[in-house]
């Protein structure tokens, strides 16, 4: 009877301590809303998640202060354009996904992102350009 007493509890601590490490792995450090119909959260993975409806325009994004730190970023359906130099010089993303629901995407979006090593974008995604 200890025997199993003892297994069940070691059995439940482990599950509580696996439940507090994965809520910990994706622990937002900041989040917010952009423009009209879209937020954004970082988190303590360096992952910069954008969702919602519309288009990330090319100044004044909120994430910018965490620039050196986004290692990840996912736009999410529903986002239908990236605008031009949206994540300019961010030498620190190292995979970029982007929802097939992105139409455009702009001139420098993704300009001097040296360490982009995996990108996952729709074919049906126009690349913009100003010449």
């Amino acid at each position: 009877m200890k025997k199993k007493l003892f297994c069940s509890f070691i059995l439940i601590t482990m599950l509580i301590c696996l439940s507090t490490v994965a809520s910990f792995a994706e622990e937002t450090i900041n989040s917010g809303n952009y423009g009209n119909n879209l937020t954004w959260t970082f988190d303590n993975e360096g992952r910069l998640t954008i969702c919602g409806t519309g288009g990330i325009g090319s100044s004044d994004h909120p994430w910018d202060s965490f620039s050196d730190q986004i290692k990840e970023v996912v736009i999410e359906d529903g986002v239908i354009g990236i605008g031009p130099r949206s994540f300019l010089n961010m030498k620190s993303i190292e995979k970029v996904t982007i929802a097939d629901s992105v139409l455009s995407i702009g001139e420098n979006a993704f300009w001097g992102c040296t360490g982009i090593k995996e990108l996952t974008m729709p074919a049906s995604a126009k690349v913009c350009d100003e010449n």
